[in-house]
């Protein structure tokens, strides 16, 4: 008996996990606002839109590298959904448009996509920058040599983004 429950838990440890659950689903985030984007209209404009398989209720990217350009720590017990007013992501866009310019939010909210390595509790205006270090480095020096206010303090961060609908 002691040999067939051994065995029997030998078999369920080496089962594969997404067997008890779901796997998150590895896509690419949607970067270039111009181009074609079969999930954007399932993203607020503020998100940058990735790819997913529908009806998925876990999924996330591929890592992806983003400019950090401007961020705020709000408190623990503040509202994740209001976005600071000092975030002018529109204007930022318009210098940017082939390069989606998102808020990325580092504290929970049902509503938005979640950021890997962001920080707790911190809210921040960034740009897609590429997917390999050689292109975020590329486009962070051009961020930072553009009239853009607190364009200079600007950083890179590699980060994965998703939702968690479980």
């Amino acid at each position: 008996m002691k040999t067939l429950l051994m065995s029997f838990a030998a078999v369920m440890f080496l089962l594969p996990t997404d067997s008890f659950g779901q796997k998150p689903t590895k896509t690419t985030v949607c970067g270039d606002p111009s181009a074609a984007c079969s999930k954007r209209a399932a993203f607020r404009d503020e998100d940058i839109p990735f790819e997913f398989n529908q009806g998925s209720v876990v999924a996330e990217t591929a890592p992806f590298y983003i400019v950090i350009v401007k961020s705020a720590k709000i408190a623990q017990d503040s509202d994740c959904e209001k976005t600071p007013t000092d975030f002018d992501r529109y204007e930022l866009q318009y210098g940017f448009l082939r390069n989606k310019v998102f808020v990325a939010r580092g504290c929970y909210s049902v509503t938005n996509n979640y950021y890997t390595k962001l920080g707790t509790n911190i809210i921040a205006i960034a740009i897609f920058a590429g997917t390999t270090k050689a292109q975020a480095d590329a486009f962070l020096k051009k961020v930072r040599s553009g009239n853009i206010f607190g364009a200079k303090d600007a950083y890179l961060l590699r980060t994965t983004t998703g939702f968690n609908g479980t």
